[in-house]
Parts: structure tokens; C-alpha cells; sequence
């Protein structure tokens, strides 16, 4: 449903989150830390700066840290950012396809605002608690 580069978005996010606040980190130790290749990170990042998610800093003592407080940063919007597509179905949101999905068109609109929903509950600052515990799954 979601791709590597937004789930590795969020643990990017998670990794600076659970960091002290004015702390730059390199990408290399987020790297290692998260078991997410150099360069792979190296492209996401950019989405995040200008997502004014993250600062950066250059340098011998550079790195990134977050922009946002993490309880500010839910899940939904970085997924938003990171994917092309976040619909469960590719029909939802052109009224001309809509009418492909027939009587399932409700179900379909019924599960995306769900999704959207459960995701927009999920702060950055609680899933970078060691102990949490989602309150429903979908």
C-alpha cells in the first residue's frame, strides 16, 4: 500500500524525534541507525527540508534535526508528501472513473476516509514512544 521511501520517511522522522531538539545529526548515523542505505536517505531528505519537516545544517558539525515539534507531525501528512497515491483504489477522486466502482464506491470512500482517519492520529512524538500501543487497528 505505502512505499519504502514513506515508511523510511517516518523513521527518519521517528530516529530525529527521539533526539535532543537543537541536536544535528548526520545522515551516515541515521543511516546505520535505521538500516537505511546512504543514498536512499540522501533522496528523501530533500522532501523533507522543503517539507519544513526537517532544518539542516552543513558542515563539520552538521546534520538534520526536526523543524516541527513531533507532536505536531502526523503520519497522514507525511505519507501524503512522500507518495503519488494514497487512495485505496486509483478510481476515488476522479468523478469520471468513480463510476467504474459502482456500487462499491461508498465502501471504497467509507475506507479511505478511515485510513485517513487513523493515520492523522498517529503523531510523530507517540511513535517515537518506545511503548506505543496503536488504539484500534484497521
Amino acid at each position: 500500500m505505502f512505499s519504502s521511501k514513506s515508511k523510511n520517511a517516518l523513521k527518519i522522522l521517528i530516529h530525529l524525534a527521539q533526539r535532543k531538539p537543537l541536536e544535528y545529526i548526520p545522515l551516515r548515523e541515521i543511516s546505520e541507525a535505521e538500516d537505511v542505505s546512504l543514498k536512499y536517505i540522501e533522496q528523501i531528505m530533500p522532501q523533507l527540508v522543503n517539507g519544513n519537516y526537517v532544518d539542516v545544517k552543513h558542515g563539520k558539525q552538521g546534520g538534520y534535526r526536526l523543524k516541527k515539534d513531533p507532536n505536531d507531525i502526523n503520519a497522514w501528512e507525511i505519507l501524503v508528501m512522500m507518495e503519488t497515491f494514497v487512495l485505496p483504489v486509483a478510481e476515488l477522486g476522479d468523478p469520471e472513473e468513480e463510476n467504474k466502482l459502482g456500487s462499491t464506491l461508498k465502501m471504497w470512500e467509507d475506507f479511505a476516509a478511515l485510513q485517513e482517519d487513523y493515520f492523522k492520529k498517529i503523531t510523530i512524538a507517540s511513535l517515537a514512544k518506545i511503548d506505543y500501543v496503536p488504539d484500534y487497528v484497521i
